[in-house]
C-alpha cells in the first residue's frame, strides 16, 4: 500500500507496521463478529431444517387437498361424485 500524502504517511504508517507485525495470529474484532454471525446463522439454519424434517416425518404434509376441499361442503353433505351427479340428471329428465 502506497501512502502518498505526507500527513497520512505519518499518521497511518505506524498503524500499518503494527498490523503487519502481528501477522496471522491476530484476528480483527470485525472478523470475530463475522465468524460469530456465521456460526449463529448455521445453528439457526440447522434448527429450521430439523423442524422441517420433523414436520415431514410426523405427516404434516400428507393431505394437502382435503382441508381445502372440505371447507366447500356442509358438515352433513358429501362431496359430489360422478354417480350422484348422473342420478340427479336422470331424475330430472323423467
Amino acid at each position: 500500500m502506497v501512502i502518498r500524502h505526507p500527513c497520512l504517511r505519518l499518521y497511518l504508517a505506524p498503524k500499518l507496521v503494527k498490523k503487519a507485525s502481528l501477522g496471522a495470529k491476530h484476528i480483527d474484532t470485525g472478523m470475530k463478529i463475522i465468524i460469530l454471525l456465521i456460526i449463529v446463522s448455521l445453528i439457526v439454519a440447522l434448527g429450521f431444517l430439523s423442524a422441517f424434517l420433523w414436520a415431514v416425518r410426523s405427516g404434516q404434509y400428507d393431505d394437502d387437498v382435503g382441508p381445502a376441499v372440505r371447507i366447500l361442503f356442509d358438515e352433513g353433505s358429501e362431496p359430489a361424485t360422478e354417480e350422484n351427479s348422473q342420478t340427479k340428471t336422470t331424475s330430472k329428465k323423467s
